[in-house]
């Protein structure tokens, strides 16, 4: 089984952040599931950038609200399933596009995440609030729950999911 995630990056990053960042995020995600003691031969982790998904699927779409809610509602045509198990945006700020995708996914009752990739650690989100709706790029802050993922790779057991009891 793989694990697709949708990377919310924002537009400003260069393609070589892009790649680095992606494959940051799937070591961290492989890492949380050898934490829950999950064989990682049968679970992978794809993580696509949602440069890659906007310059594939924004034509069909026609529109940046059509793609946001299409990034969210999209099956594989072959196997019906949802395109994307989950959503991590970097840092604690996102623009427009972003915070469209985010709500939509909530709305959906689907994981959305924000990621720190210098503390390598994952943090649920929760809702978001526009602090200025002049700034496309980076007038959205993002509102967690409590940080319940630390990933200080590959020393620590952590989980995005919650503990059984």
């Amino acid at each position: 089984m793989k694990i697709h995630v949708f990377f919310a990056h924002p537009a400003t990053m260069t393609t070589i952040e892009i790649k680095e960042s992606t494959k940051l995020i799937e070591e961290d995600m492989l890492g949380v599931i050898a934490g829950k003691s999950i064989n990682e031969e049968e679970i992978g982790v794809i993580v696509v950038s949602g440069r890659k998904d906007h310059k594939h699927f924004f034509p069909q779409a026609g529109s940046w609200e059509k793609w946001t809610k299409d990034v969210v509602s999209r099956k594989n045509a072959t196997t019906k399933r949802r395109m994307y198990d989950m959503f991590v945006v970097p840092g604690e700020t996102c623009g427009s596009a972003t915070k469209s995708i985010v709500e939509n996914a909530m709305q959906a009752n689907r994981a959305v995440f924000s990621w720190n990739d210098q503390d390598r650690e994952f943090t649920p989100v929760i809702g978001t609030k526009s602090d200025d709706a002049l700034d496309w790029n980076n007038g959205t802050r993002l509102i967690h729950r409590e940080r319940v993922v630390a990933l200080p790779m590959p020393t620590q057991q952590l989980s995005l999911f919650p503990e059984e009891t």
